[in-house]
């Protein structure tokens, strides 16, 4: 049974289960069996290649062996060099010495697709390469100077690229394995160390002067250069030598013939000896330069390259030539063509009617003067000459230019090798100073014409002349913009400025000249017009936005920013002191003249000064001002500031002659918005401002000290006429306020020495607060006429306040006025007032006559709505007409005043007035106590006239004392009687006071409160009284002191001016 089933079994084959197994086993097998099929495949089909590579490899060694033989490997070697890539470069990754020097084998690859080439290799004679064989592609590397074949590679259809593409041999070449090559079925033969070849004479040429690297350079010099490590293997072998030789071709534009090319050359020998180009050879550097342009004596660009116009544009060609080993000597190794400018770094014609050149180093700078540039040229016209061929309306600096070489040293390829320092290697500066640039005769065309700085720097210049226009430029005829100078030192006679002696015409417009440290910059001359940016200006148009902070020396005509300046120049928003005009960038300068006219920013001006500020220090002979020597007649300041007003620094303006001022020596037109913290002195015509105005103008809203910061300065002069704001004016001021201890000889004024006309309103001469009696502001003069606002005041008065001390050595001295003709509204005489609205009394004092609390000396107009409150006293108690108000009273009115405070004198001592010769008297107080030897009243010490003839409603607050005729209201009067009731004057009986000496004068009398009674309308109690503790609690006994129909104001309820 159990066969039977075997035997159906078999008969029917394998189940279902059997069969899957079966499949499974089979498909195991087959994966495993494939892949190594495949790749025994592909290594069969690699040995393929392989051996097809090595029958080629073969073949072509056989047949390169048969071409050295005859001699023909050399042309195929010359083929292979002429063909761009076909050198190979870098040692294969199989060659077997990697210590070897690859260049010593000269090999080359060549490609079956190059017919060419391949004709030496494959030949129909005895070729061994199969047809079949050549429908694959195969590249050979082969040195042809020893007869060898390094390798080949074979592929054919069936190849991949690994980069993609067409294979070549940049594509395979770093393939030498056959596992680098399997992927991409390229077969190889090959990888023998080759024979090291005898090098020709022609490729140690070439190796030797592979570095070869020819340039020119346009920098400190102009000069072509060879350089090369090849030079100092030359140098030691006398046939190369004798052999190089390098020529220079220069084609520029012909300086003789109109519009034609001129062209010169030269050729230079190391070995010859050619002094007029200084050629010099470098062993260490391997360098050959050769000058065409230089500052050196003897080698300027005309110098060297004739009849090729200087200034144009040249094609520079520059070719070596060494004749050992050239298969053709009469071929260059190696030439190259160079454009620049013979002059500049660059000459723009493409306006033709303006050409434009571009500096960017000292030689091209230096190179602006034509005339200098060209001066050996053996042209006969050299004006005509620069005029009709190299010439430049505009130029531009293109980058910073340092003199002192430190430039040169850090970048030392900007000059030859004949101008290096021999220890160093350094490159350095063959100029001692810079001789003043005289500007292309076109740049006289118009002043349209622009020098453009781009804000460049011109760094440590050295500039110097024996002659007079001594500057960077001696004289321009163009605008200037955007030029900086730091750490000048510049040198001359006269007309000496650091960008230029003269500016004729043009503009000169944000240009700086600054120092890094104290007295590193300098200009000076020992002419006239000396300025630290220009020398003198001739021409009429702005100065803007300029600034210099270096000193400045000279003899007159000196300024910080511009020497003199006698046109209608004027000088806008321009500085000294200052860096770049950045007033947070201080700098202490001085300008120093010998002579007259010397400013801070100008010495002479003839325009005006807007918005200019100077911190230097200022000395000189005559007109000496802060900003400006002398003003001329169109010449106006606005805006502008001496000294630092806000930081409280404070400059000194020194004259040793006449007209000084803070900010003027002397000027005619008007001074507006100024401020002067300066201390002044000078002989005559000396002011904080001022020195002198010289025709009818106004001082507007300046200041002289600082009230907020609370500093004050000193106005000093030696002479007559010296003033805190001016010494002498026929002109006006109004909103002026000095804060400045005066002093001089006559005509001494805290605002003004002699006005001798116009008027003054609404400014005040003030003192510092807080300042002790000894230490604060006083008005002094030795001579007559002083006061504390006015010397001599022939001009009106009107809201003008004294605060200061005065003290004077002579007759007319007063709070207000020494000695006054003209009208005197609503001013007043006393100190800043204290705490509650209290004020003090300020101090006027003289050892002469004629002194008092308002005027000294009053000649003749009014004196309306003013007050005093002082103390008047006689220097040496001998003096006499000493009052409250006035002291000697010619003539004119008085009404609606009032006087406070203590007046003592020797003779004719008043409360009002120390003596009254005559005017009119009316609604007057005089809250003064008066003392005396003789002549002593509480309103005049002597009335030369009575009641009857001019005197009405004046009252007396005060107590008179003395030794002979005293009175209550006046010590004498003329007629021999005292002042009568009818004219309505009164004075206060009361505790405290002296009864009057008069018997005529009890009708007079009258208690505080009946004279109270009578005042309409009443005013409210005061606080207190500001002067007497006796009055402290009542009010002010009368309707109140009137000024141009308006009450004056008030501390408590007594009116005070002010």
């Amino acid at each position: 049974m159990t066969r039977r089933k075997d035997r159906t079994r078999a008969t029917l084959g394998f189940t279902m289960a059997e069969m899957m197994a079966a499949v499974s086993i089979l498909a195991v097998m087959m994966a495993i069996a494939i892949p190594n099929l495949m790749a025994i495949q592909r290594s069969l089909r690699m040995m393929q290649l392989d051996a097809e590579a090595q029958v080629v490899y073969n073949a072509v060694q056989s047949r390169l062996s048969a071409l050295s033989s005859t001699g023909q490997a050399d042309i195929l070697a010359g083929s292979l060099s002429s063909k761009p890539g076909s050198k190979v470069v870098a040692m294969p990754a199989d060659y077997p010495d990697k210590s070897a020097s690859w260049e010593d084998y000269g090999l080359f690859q060549l490609s079956s697709s190059d017919e060419e080439t391949t004709a030496y290799l494959v030949t129909s004679e005895a070729n061994p390469i199969t047809s079949a064989l050549l429908s694959g592609s195969f590249v050979v590397e082969v040195s042809p100077a020893t007869g060898e074949v390094y390798s080949v590679y074979y592929w054919e259809g069936d190849a991949k690229c690994p980069s993609g593409g067409d294979v070549d041999y940049s594509s395979i070449s770093g393939l030498r394995s056959r596992e680098e090559r399997s992927p991409y079925l390229i077969g190889y033969y090959g990888g023998s160390k080759l024979t090291k070849r005898a090098r020709t004479a022609e490729e140690e040429q070439r190796e030797l002067f592979s570095d070869l690297d020819l340039s020119l350079v346009n920098s400190e010099e102009l000069y072509a250069s060879v350089k090369t490590k090849g030079l100092g293997k030359v140098a030691g072998d006398s046939q190369r030598l004798a052999s190089l030789r390098i020529d220079v071709t220069v084609e520029g534009e012909s300086c003789r013939n109109w519009g034609a090319k001129e062209v010169w050359s030269r050729s230079y020998s190391p070995v010859s000896a050619d002094p007029s180009t200084r050629i010099a050879l470098s062993n260490g550097d391997g360098e050959l330069d050769f000058i065409l342009d230089s500052m050196r004596d003897g080698l300027r660009f005309s110098d060297i390259v004739k009849d090729v116009m200087p200034g144009s544009d040249i094609t520079v060609t520059v070719s070596l030539f060494c004749d050992v080993g050239q298969d053709d000597p009469s071929q260059p190794i190696r030439t190259q063509e160079f454009q620049t400018n013979s002059l500049y770094e660059s000459r723009d014609t493409s306006n033709s009617e303006a050409p434009k050149v571009s500096v960017s180093t000292l030689r091209h700078l230096r190179n602006l003067d034509l005339r200098a540039a060209c001066a050996s040229a053996n042209i006969d016209n050299l004006d005509a000459f620069t005029y009709g061929f190299a010439r430049y309306t505009d130029a531009e600096v293109t980058g910073d230019i340092d003199f002192d070489g430190t430039t040169w040293e850090q970048h030392p390829e900007c000059v030859s090798i004949q101008s290096r320092n021999e220890s160093s290697g350094n490159g350095f500066n063959p100029l001692a100073s810079f001789s003043p640039i005289s500007a292309s005769k076109e740049m006289e065309a118009t002043p349209s014409n622009v020098i453009n700085g781009n804000g460049h720097v011109l760094k440590n210049f050295r500039i110097s002349s024996d002659s007079n226009e001594t500057g960077l430029f001696g004289d321009l005829f163009c605008t200037v913009d955007s030029l900086n100078f730091e750490d000048p030192v510049v040198s001359g006679k006269g007309d000496v400025g650091t960008l230029v002696g003269v500016h004729r015409t043009g503009s000169v417009r944000d240009c700086h000249v600054f120092e890094t440290a104290d007295g590193k910059g300098q200009v000076s001359g020992t002419g006239d017009c000396v300025g630290g940016l220009v020398g003198r200006i001739e021409g009429w148009n702005n100065i803007e936005n300029c600034s210099s902070a270096v000193n400045v020396l000279g003899a007159g005509y000196v300024g910080g920013l511009v020497g003199d300046n006698p046109n209608s120049v004027s000088l806008e928003n321009c500085n000294v002191g200052y860096y770049k005009n950045d007033f947070g960038r201080s700098w202490h300068v001085t300008v120093t003249g010998t002579g007259d006219c010397v400013g801070g920013i100008a010495g002479r001006n003839g325009s005006s000064l807007d918005g200019n500020r100077s911190l230097a220090d200022v000395s000189g002979a005559n007109y000496v001002g802060g900003l400006c020597g002398y003003l001329g007649d169109n010449g106006s300041i606005n805006g502008s500031m001496v000294g630092e007003k806000d930081a409280s620094r404070v400059v000194s303006v020194v004259g040793t002659g006449n007209c000084v001022g803070g900010l003027a020596g002397s000027n005619s037109q008007g001074i507006n918005g100024c401020a002067s913290m300066a201390n002044v002195s000078g002989a005559s015509h000396v002011g904080g401002v001022t020195g002198e105005v010289r025709s009818y103008s106004a001082i507007s809203n300046t200041t002289v000290g600082n009230t907020a910061s609370n500093t004050a300065v000193t106005v000093a002069g030696q002479g007559d006429n010296v003033g805190g704001l001016a010494g002498s004016t026929p002109g006006e001021g109004t909103g002026d306020v000095v804060l400045a201890s005066v002093s001089g000889a006559s005509n001494v004024g805290g605002l003004v020495g002699d006005l001798s006309s116009g008027s003054f309103s609404n400014s005040r001469v003030a003192c510092r607060s807080g300042i002790s009696y000894d230490g604060r502001e006083v008005v002094r003069g030795s001579g007559y006429n002083v006061g504390g606002a006015f010397g001599r005041q022939a001009g009106s008065a009107n809201g003008v306040t004294s605060a200061v001390d005065v003290v004077g050595g002579a007759d007319n001295v007063g709070g207000l006025s020494g000695w006054s003709s003209g009208a005197i509204n609503a001013c007043s005489v006393h100190q800043n007032p204290g705490s509650g609205g209290t004020i003090e009394y300020t101090r006027v004092t003289s050892s002469g006559n004629s002194v008092g609390g308002l005027v000294g000396y009053r000649d003749s107009q009014n004196i309306s709505g003013s007050f005093a409150a002082v103390y008047v006293r006689d220097g040496d108690n001998n003096g006499n007409c000493f009052g409250g108000l006035v002291g000697y009273h010619n003539d004119g009115g008085i009404d609606n005043c009032y006087a406070t405070g203590d007046v003592g004198g020797w003779s004719f001592v008043g409360g009002l007035a120390g003596y009254r010769k005559g005017g009119y008297w009316n609604q007057n107080i005089a809250a003064v106590n008066t003392s005396g030897a003789d002549y002593v009243g509480g309103i005049a010490g002597y009335d030369e006239l009575q009641n009857d003839w001019g005197i009405q409603n004046c009252t007396v607050l005060g107590m008179s004392q003395g030794w002979n005729h005293v009175g209550a209201l006046a010590g004498g009067v003329g007629s021999g009687h005292a002042y009568q009731p009818g004219a309505n004057v009164h004075y206060v009986w009361n505790s405290g006071y002296n009864d009057h000496n008069n018997s005529w004068e009890l009708s007079c009398r009258l208690s505080y409160d009946q004279m109270a009674a009578q005042t309409q309308p009443r005013l409210s109690v005061a606080d207190t009284h500001p002067y007497s503790s006796s009055l402290v609690g009542r009010a002010f006994p009368f309707g109140g002191v009137w000024a141009n129909g308006s009450l004056l104001p008030y501390y408590g309820d007594w009116p005070i001016v002010g």
